[in-house]
């Protein structure tokens, strides 16, 4: 034959990326050039975990719509560094100090619920070197609590937190095209720290005295997106944790603790003033119609909640359930809407009081009722006064 073909021995040895994708591979450990370029986290560096357990691959899409891409989107991602686990070579010494005070302090300072705390203290320290996406989030969350905790190197820490949620939001966007078994408890938790960080970020903004009323009162509407698109996330996520060792938790549901609950004639004669509100000539026609909406979501939401919200269901769901005709109203400031949203905040102050939201509701809803005129104030007063416990003298 006249031509001469050049053969190669294809080696069986390459990280699984490079197999997948049928590229050769130059077998750097711990990370593989072609996995260092694209940002991926390399089997190399997995092959010395033994406690990490790979997850089957079945197919579950992530529907356009989830909620998530549309708030993150929004946000703009800085350029980033790669990061990688703190068990292996390439690592800072701050990444080293994030993991570190995530596994020892800020991961015991999370769960609402007490049997809800092996999550943070086991399942996500030990799947976050296997997610990008999850371990730019814990990283941003320690960083975060490390501000709140005001230690002498917080404008780093805070500078780190910013640049590490970025860097969660890029990775999430770019490459979480599915849910399996191998990534849902992943995608739970990166979901729930989404929440914790814009709450704690919202918290810090609603309290400082130095910005406009408006200004705080938008910090609160930021939370609520974020909230709803906590919540979008649950259906698909849930028959995929089921499987998983969190499944016992989610399968078996909450008891109340009867005695929790909240006076229920005064919240009944709260709904009643709020209805009539709403169906008076003061309210715009057509608003009301989502401001019913809204009302008929609250008061699912007061009675099922008892006394404290202590599990993430309570706290998304009222925003989960409002339409986003409702949420408009609210964003345009339309005083029956901030006026319903006053109450949801108070019930907000019930949850049990963790420092990525402390302080919130109270300051939330101050801005809110300072944000009124004169006649609506007056109003929200006297909506409010059977559960309140001081009078709107702000």
């Amino acid at each position: 034959m006249g031509g001469s073909r050049t053969y190669h021995t294809k080696s069986r040895n390459g990280c699984k990326n490079c197999k997948r994708r049928r590229v050769k591979c130059n077998l750097n450990s711990p990370c593989c050039s072609n996995c260092s370029r694209r940002g991926e986290l390399c089997s190399f560096q997995l092959s010395s975990c033994s406690f990490l357990v790979e997850g089957t691959r079945d197919q579950g899409e992530i529907e356009e719509g989830l909620g998530f891409n549309d708030y993150l989107s929004s946000i703009a991602v800085p350029t980033i560094e790669k990061w990688y686990p703190s068990m292996f070579p390439g690592q800072s010494r701050l990444e080293s100090e994030l993991i570190c005070h995530f596994t020892i302090s800020c991961a015991p300072s999370l769960a609402l619920a007490s049997d809800a705390q092996f999550i943070w203290e086991c399942e996500v320290p030990l799947i976050r070197s296997e997610h990008p996406f999850l371990n730019q989030a814990v990283l941003a969350l320690s960083a975060l609590h490390l501000c709140h905790l005001k230690t002498p190197n917080t404008l780093e820490y805070m500078n780190t937190a910013r640049k590490s949620f970025a860097g969660a939001i890029n990775q999430f966007q770019c490459h979480v095209k599915q849910i399996t078994t191998g990534n849902c408890v992943a995608l739970f938790g990166f979901s729930i720290i989404v929440a914790m960080f814009q709450l704690k970020v919202s918290s810090d903004t609603v309290a400082r005295a130095t910005i406009e009323d408006d200004q705080q009162v938008a910090a609160g509407f930021d939370t609520i997106t974020v909230l709803r698109a906590t919540w979008k996330l649950t259906p698909f996520l849930g028959p995929w944790l089921l499987q998983t060792r969190l499944g016992t938790l989610f399968a078996r549901g909450r008891d109340f603790d009867e005695q929790e609950y909240l006076d229920a004639a005064n919240l009944e004669l709260v709904f009643s003033r709020l209805e009539m509100l709403n169906l008076s000539d003061i309210q715009v026609e057509r608003s009301k119609v989502d401001c019913s909406q809204a009302l008929d979501a609250l008061r699912y939401w007061y009675t099922f909640m008892g006394r404290r919200l202590t599990i993430w269901l309570h706290v998304v769901w009222w925003p989960a359930a409002i339409t986003d005709d409702f949420l408009r109203l609210l964003k345009i400031k339309d005083p029956m809407a901030l006026a319903i949203y006053c109450f949801w905040v108070l019930g907000m102050t019930r949850m049990s009081q963790k420092w990525f939201m402390e302080g919130w509701a109270e300051a939330t809803f101050t801005s809110v009722v300072r944000s009124l005129d004169p006649e609506w104030k007056g109003l929200v007063q006297w909506v409010l006064k059977p559960i309140l416990q001081r009078d709107l003298s702000l």
